[in-house]
């Protein structure tokens, strides 16, 4: 059926192309991609071998913003998409973001402009990914979540289903202050339903939850639950990381 492929398109061998997709100027696919139908793919995208693309998903679109926006949208690189990655139907991804190696992206989720998806890290089904987030290796991202702008998740981090996380603490009343969104260090795991707070640092190998709300740091190592969020015990040692990982750990984001 009908396609619409830039003359400036390269489209390596093995791929495989579904009906009604249109291809931009400059995008480059590498070898045995498969792309679905009705899959839009803007202007400049790389596309690494062993990728699939599933059917009405958008890749590499700029972003927009009205008049009122307190971040105006600037225009972005385009997408690099690694190889061997799995995204799935009806997901937007902006231009400016980056999906390292064997990354799954699940159906009706969104990743915004200057985000890093690194290695083998799973973003579940409708997770909305905001701008300028780096989420690490082997991540673990459950449907529903919303990850904020200004993020830093380093690598073998959980979030179960719906977690919500936040960036502003002005509520919506721009005074100028910079965006901050938490740190979650390698190896912690957040319960559903938990919400961590703008600027929190949750600690490594720590545990949130289900249903918390953390207002203050969680320590490395411990185990905090409620509303506020509050000191229940250390994590123990059948719950802790392999000591190989515990002992290659450092506080530099992965």
């Amino acid at each position: 059926m009908m396609k619409a492929v830039s003359p400036t398109a390269q489209i390596a061998s093995g791929c495989r192309i579904g009906n009604f997709v249109t291809i931009g100027d400059d995008v480059v696919v590498g070898e045995n991609v498969h792309i679905g139908h009705n899959v839009v793919i803007h202007e400049g995208a790389y596309i690494g071998a062993g990728t699939t693309i599933q059917d009405h998903t958008v890749i590499g679109r700029q972003p927009l913003s009205s008049s009122v926006a307190t971040r105006p949208a600037t225009c972005c690189p385009p997408i690099r998409i690694a190889q061997e990655c799995i995204i799935g139907s009806h997901v937007v991804l902006y231009a400016g973001v980056v999906l390292q190696d064997r990354v799954m992206v699940a159906d009706l989720a969104s990743i915004r402009e200057g985000s890093v998806i690194k290695s083998k890290a799973s973003i579940g089904r409708g997770v909305l990914v905001e701008y300028d987030t780096v989420v690490g290796e082997r991540c673990k991202i459950q449907t529903g979540c919303h990850l904020t702008g200004n993020m830093i998740i380093e690598a073998d981090v959980f979030f179960g289903g719906e977690v919500h996380t936040m960036n502003d603490k002005q509520l919506d009343r721009d005074k100028g202050l910079p965006m901050v969104g938490p740190h979650i260090k390698r190896g912690a795991r957040v319960g559903g339903n938990a919400t961590v707070l703008p600027g929190i640092t949750v600690g490594f190998d720590s545990v949130v939850g289900a249903g918390a709300v953390v207002t203050k740091d969680v320590p490395d190592g411990t185990i905090v639950v409620g509303n506020p969020a509050r000191f229940l015990k250390r994590v123990p040692d059948h719950l802790r990381l392999a000591d190989t990982v515990q002992r290659d750990y450092t506080a530099t984001p992965t």
